[in-house]
């Protein structure tokens, strides 16, 4: 937002003006809009939202006056030619609306595995870059590779979509040849009632990672702090993995079986978080 107002102040221009100067139309963006609210014009082409349980938001869909995190209307097609025209700048191909050197800056890992507007994931030859997306009663995932024509754009209009999300996108990995891991179809495990309820609770660290582990009846889910929760899946009585993320979760215990703390692995990256309570 801070970035946002800044351009802003700078051109003189309103954020939506300026977006599609700069970025829609060099992109070839043509159904892409930060207009907030939605313009008519485009209201019958936009997907409704649905939080949970089949129904729709009331309303069809929010109006975020956060516009640069949570404005953008778009649709597959379109922003996979923001990661395409990416792809070809790294290249030196193309008249890119960047420069081969900014969007390396930006696909290099800054702060952990974050860069300049994307997480940066894999290693050697299948690093990718992307984001996913949620917000109420829609959920989206971005997954392009640096050094391959490779990658793919889902989107969902339901937050409890997230399962078919990862599906469609493992498919697409199999049938064009991803290079990494993002294939495997994993198969749950069966653990007791008793294991679930012993891994229940609160969960955080000097890291500022915070989470909190719950169970509706067989069902294990963990919720980091402000956003949705994700349901976790049993490879082992502590080792879980998430179906909607390329994510698994390792729960330590003590000498005397009680938990101790859990660990959150996505790609590369490690993340572990005490138990609380």
């Amino acid at each position: 937002m801070l970035a946002g107002l800044a351009v802003t102040d700078v051109l003189g221009k309103p954020f939506a003006q300026f977006m599609r100067e700069l970025v829609f139309d060099p992109v070839g963006m043509k159904h892409s809009t930060f207009e907030q609210p939605l313009p008519a014009s485009r209201t019958k082409s936009a997907a409704t939202a649905h939080p949970f349980k089949g129904q729709p938001l009331e309303g069809k869909w929010h109006v975020y006056p956060e516009l640069a995190p949570d404005g953008l209307w778009t649709t597959p097609t379109d922003l996979a030619r923001v990661g395409v025209e990416l792809q070809r700048a790294l290249k030196g191909e193309g008249k890119s609306f960047l420069s081969s050197a900014t969007v390396a800056q930006m696909l290099t890992p800054v702060v952990e595995n974050v860069g300049i507007g994307f997480m940066i994931d894999g290693k050697s030859n299948s690093v990718r870059f992307g984001h996913s997306g949620a917000n109420e009663g829609f959920l989206s995932q971005m997954t392009m590779y640096k050094d391959h024509g490779m990658g793919a754009v889902v989107m969902i209009n339901s937050n409890e979509g997230g399962q078919i999300l990862r599906e469609i996108e493992r498919a697409i990995a199999r049938e064009y040849g991803w290079p990494d891991g993002l294939t495997e179809d994993k198969t749950p495990a069966k653990v007791s009632t008793e294991i679930l309820n012993a891994l229940i609770g609160e969960y955080g660290g000097e890291t500022g990672f915070k989470c909190t582990i719950t169970r509706e009846n067989d069902r294990l889910f963990l919720k980091p702090a402000d956003q949705q929760p994700i349901e976790l899946f049993a490879e082992s009585d502590t080792k879980f993995f998430a179906k909607v993320l390329n994510a698994e979760i390792t729960f330590e215990k003590g000498d005397g079986g009680e938990v101790k703390e859990l660990t959150l692995q996505q790609d590369n990256k490690k993340t572990s978080a005490p138990k609380k309570r």
